[in-house]
């Protein structure tokens, strides 16, 4: 109730409240529409710019790099935002989705649909849910802005607020006034508004994970509820899926929140992207690095499915994961260009044996089959700028039904990352989780045939982008059974299940283990009748 006149009482007095100084963060919830609320006289058609922000506050929660305090990476300043906007009654729809570039030293954006109404005094509000993003990075920061027009279009200033995230080691809240200027132009938004609805219209049928009665999806002994940002199942086609709580309440746009894939890439893109390649190059998969990465002269023998199984026979450490840990990988990561990205990859491991015989995780590995895959593709197409990406990707994940969000990826110099830098909704995970395991005909020839390689336990396999779990101790099958499942950086999990089932979570806890509620979910029997290790 106190919520709620709270909302009543910002809408009556929204002119004020959209001009007073921004002493104090406000309730996440309140800044998207609440109840019932008029839809503008005359459709939102035009472009809104943000620019310096003014008051406000900064808190840090975590900063294991020290970036809050580093001068030269304005990390409290906002990216200049330029933002084109149509109105579909109530929903306030982006031109540009996906991740936007910037001259910020720290910063790119990204926003996605939200909602418009109008307040008593006739004023627009525009309510807009939006994510800060590393750059050459995956770490995603969530908030909302709001801005005002009056009856005449004028602009008044904006609000912008930051609680929530998917980062280990950066976290902190922001609430503030922006400096905003609104242009009113009529745009053609008819593409995007069709996107949109197209998007609504072929999700999942969702429902809250709370309707699924006795499982606890959150794992909350394990989880700090703090650092989780979203969780979800799917059984029976039917998405159940948690809100997205933040340090100030409510997220109110948790289903089009974006979240990072970090190394969910490597299965979305990597191993997909591999397959679809495959139905125009059958012998993708077998084609030498050396022929298609010429910097790669020391990868004598290695394909490009030893890349997408990191399998190349050049490592360091005998231990699975441990080169990646190490300090001397991060140039990799920091590496500014595609060449540098390239030469790291390529130079930075010895061959120790050889290729397919044993496995060592390597996210450059699997940038290596991306700029694989995209000279192979420019050599198949005979287009010196054909695309991996957008020519072979994005088609799919429209004919899936996935977001306008999934269609860009980070990239340096063209390149896409492969292997991280994918941005999606939680819709989307759960989404091609399910299909891939339900055998839909356009994933199925991605998923690996067999368990794959030992991948540091012997728990754990890996092949074709896709780690492996032995669930047949855990279910006292008698033998063993691989369930495909999908890892990636700070915490992120997603288990294939049998007859398309599916969980996942995205969390920067640190943690990836999803036993129990595969246990909650499926049978002994659905578990134990599953693929047999021959």
């Amino acid at each position: 109730m106190i919520r709620a006149l709270t909302f009543a009482l910002m809408l009556a007095a929204a002119p004020a409240f959209a001009n007073q100084p921004a002493v104090r963060a406000l309730p996440m919830d309140i800044m998207g529409m609440a109840g019932e609320a008029p839809v503008p006289e005359t459709p939102v058609t035009g472009t809104l710019r943000l620019g310096a922000i003014s008051g406000g506050g900064f808190q840090k929660i975590v900063d294991l790099e020290g970036s809050a305090d580093n001068p030269v990476l304005a990390v409290r300043a906002l990216p200049d935002m330029e933002i084109a906007l149509v109105s579909d009654g109530h929903d306030l729809i982006p031109l540009n989705r996906g991740i936007r570039t910037t001259t910020h030293p720290y910063w790119d954006y990204i926003v996605e649909p939200g909602k418009t109404w109008m307040t008593d005094e006739g004023e627009t509000v525009l309510s807009l849910p939006f994510a800060l993003i590393e750059k050459n990075a995956n770490c995603i920061h969530n908030g909302v802005l709001m801005a005002w027009t009056g009856k005449d279009g004028a602009p008044a200033r904006a609000r912008v607020q930051i609680a929530s995230e998917t980062c280990l080691y950066f976290k902190f809240n922001l609430w503030a006034e922006a400096d905003a200027a609104w242009q009113p132009e009529v745009l053609n938004g008819d593409a995007a508004i069709a996107r949109w609805h197209a998007e609504r219209a072929t999700a999942l049928p969702v429902q809250p994970a709370s309707a699924l009665a006795g499982i606890d999806l959150a794992q909350p002994d394990i989880i700090l509820p703090g650092d989780m940002t979203a969780y979800g199942a799917v059984v029976d086609g039917v998405h159940y899926t948690s809100g997205c709580n933040t340090r100030f309440g409510a997220y109110p746009y948790c289903d089009v929140m974006p979240v990072p894939s970090y190394s969910f890439a490597k299965t979305f893109v990597g191993g997909l992207g591999l397959m679809r390649l495959e139905a125009f190059v059958p012998d993708a998969r077998e084609r030498l690095v050396v022929d298609l990465v010429p910097e790669c002269s020391a990868y004598e023998g290695v394909t490009l499915g030893h890349l997408l199984d990191m399998a190349t026979g050049h490592y360091r450490s005998e231990k699975a994961e441990a080169d990646e840990a190490a300090a001397d990988y991060l140039p990799f990561f920091l590496a500014a260009s595609a060449s540098e990205k390239t030469a790291f990859a390529c130079g930075h491991f010895p061959r120790r044996a050889a290729p397919g015989t044993r496995f060592s995780y390597h996210t450059s590995d699997t940038w290596l089959l991306g700029v694989a895959m995209q000279a192979l593709w420019r050599q198949y197409t005979g287009e010196p700028d054909a695309d991996f990406y957008a020519d072979l990707m994005v088609p799919l994940w429209r004919k899936l039904g996935l977001s306008a969000l999934a269609e860009t990826t980070r990239r340096l110099d063209g390149i896409p990352f492969t292997g991280y830098g994918l941005v999606l909704h939680t819709g989307d995970i759960a989404k091609l989780a399910h299909l891939m395991a339900a055998g839909d005909k356009r994933l199925a020839p991605a998923l690996s045939k067999g368990a794959g390689l030992p991948a540091g336990d012997k728990s754990l396999r890996y092949s074709s982008g896709f780690w492996q779990w032995d669930a047949g101790s855990a279910f006292g099958c008698g033998q063993q059974v691989w369930l495909p499942f999908l890892s990636g950086y700070g915490g992120l999990s997603a288990v294939l299940l049998p007859d398309g089932g599916a969980y996942y979570y995205i969390s920067d806890s640190g943690v990836h283990r999803f036993a129990g509620p595969v246990k909650a979910l499926a049978t002994k029997a659905e578990i134990c009748g599953g693929t047999k290790n021959e």
